[in-house]
């Protein structure tokens, strides 16, 4: 397939970009993300997500478990995420939303091994969810990074 009827973005150097494939809840995600200083991509069908993710960087994805109709195991969008390399996969902030999980819950969080779940009836909420996730994960990174660079790993 090709998809070459998406429009061209540019963007400037700095910018935070985020791909939101949630359908159901997405005008949730531009506000809370547009009011975080995403710039907002969003895609019908997972291969149209896959390509995108292929040729442009995000900094954050959200990917409601459903997405696709296919199940998470099955979602090309997941596997394409998850097989990433760590060293790209980590400065992606990747959340999970569905109404199987616990909201802000880590084991499930690093079951599924995204940096957050989110369960829809929080949705409410996702404002301060992502205010207390985010900022948790980039302080993570940053004691991961810097340990590795003190081990002469970086």
């Amino acid at each position: 397939e090709d998809f070459e009827d998406d429009e061209l973005v540019i963007y400037e150097e700095g910018d935070q970009l985020a791909l939101v494939l949630d359908e159901k809840n997405q005008s949730a995600w531009t506000e809370t993300l547009k009011n975080r200083d995403y710039k907002i991509q969003y895609a019908k069908l997972p291969e149209q997500a896959v390509h995108k993710m292929k040729f442009t960087h995000f900094h954050f994805v959200a990917l409601n478990e459903n997405y696709g109709d296919k199940g998470l195991d099955n979602n090309p969008v997941y596997k394409t995420l998850i097989e990433m390399p760590m060293v790209t996969r980590r400065n992606i902030f990747f959340a999970l939303m569905g109404c199987n999980f616990k909201t802000l819950n880590n084991m499930q969080a690093f079951q599924k091994s995204v940096n957050v779940v989110i369960n829809e009836k929080d949705i409410e909420k996702l404002g301060d969810v992502l205010k207390k996730s985010i900022p948790e994960n980039e302080i993570f990174y940053k004691v991961f990074k810097e340990t590795l660079y003190s081990l002469g790993k970086a």
